[in-house]
């Protein structure tokens, strides 16, 4: 099973949990982690899609939407998912990730 490289994230003030999915050397993924991450809160319950054997996608139900909220979020291999300090979730391609979030020191 994939090791998942959770660590803790700033956008200006507040403090965001975040993930990077991605295949592992044995052309596995880490979906499994990211999926059992993501359902330690059963608001927002999540499941992964599979092309054949590989996971290719993750899907992030989001049941408390407003009208300006999509009613699932999906993650694509590459792309981050961020649990920020208010419990609601976002999906950010790696380019968008990386130019507005920097890791923090994990003994903060």
């Amino acid at each position: 099973m994939a090791t998942l490289d959770v660590g803790r994230y700033r956008k200006r003030a507040p403090l965001f949990e975040a993930v990077q999915f991605e295949r592992t050397p044995d052309g596995g993924s880490n979906a499994d982690a990211i999926v059992d991450w993501i359902n330690q809160d059963s608001s927002h319950p999540a499941y992964k899609i599979l092309e054949g054997s590989a996971a290719v996608a993750i899907i992030i139900q989001n049941p408390g939407h407003t009208f300006y909220e999509t009613p699932q979020l999906r993650a694509e291999v590459g792309d981050w998912i961020v649990r920020h300090y208010r419990g609601k979730y976002s999906v950010y391609e790696s380019s968008e990730f990386r130019s507005g979030y920097v890791r923090m020191k994990d003994h903060l």
